[in-house]
C-alpha cells in the first residue's frame, strides 16, 4: 500500500488529497481505484462504483501521463486558487479521464500531459494549498 497524502500532517493543506500518494522514495503518484466487479477504474478513489454499484473497490495507481481532452481558463473565481485558473480533463494512458488543475501558460487539446503535485492556491490563513496538477509532458 502506498502512503496517501489525504491525512497529511505538518500543516500541509491538500486539494484532492485522496488522489495523491507517494512511493517509498517520495515520488508522487496519482491514486484511483478499480471496481472488482466490473473492472472500471476511476480517479479519485471512491467507496462505491458509480458504474455498477459494487462496493468492492481496490486501490489502483494510475498512469502519470495522458492527453489533454478539454480545458478552460477561469479569470474570475475563488480567491483561494491562483488566477487565471486553468482546469482540464486528461485522458490517462489507461483510458481513465481525470479532472485536474493545469500548470502552464498555453494548452492545446491533444497534447501530452504529465502528473505532478504543486501549489494551486492559498487558504484564508495564507497557507499554501497543494494539489495534483498536470503539465505539458515536455515541462513547458
Amino acid at each position: 500500500m502506498l502512503e496517501t497524502l489525504n491525512g497529511a500532517g505538518g500543516g500541509e493543506r491538500l486539494v484532492g488529497g485522496a488522489a495523491i500518494g507517494r512511493k517509498s522514495n517520495g515520488e508522487p503518484v496519482l491514486l484511483g481505484c478499480k471496481c472488482t466487479a466490473c473492472e472500471k477504474e476511476m480517479v479519485p478513489p471512491v467507496s462505491v462504483c458509480p458504474v455498477c454499484g459494487g462496493e468492492a473497490m481496490r486501490e489502483a495507481v494510475q498512469p502519470g501521463e495522458g492527453v489533454l481532452y478539454s480545458y478552460t481558463v477561469v479569470h474570475v473565481g475563488p480567491k483561494r486558487f491562483r488566477r487565471p485558473l486553468a482546469l482540464g480533463y486528461i485522458d490517462l494512458d489507461n483510458g481513465v479521464r481525470v479532472f485536474s488543475h493545469l500548470e502552464g501558460d498555453t494548452f492545446e487539446i491533444g497534447e501530452r500531459m504529465k502528473f505532478d503535485v504543486a501549489i494551486v492556491g492559498r487558504d484564508p490563513d495564507e497557507r499554501d494549498l497543494t494539489g495534483y496538477v498536470f503539465r505539458k509532458e515536455d515541462g513547458q
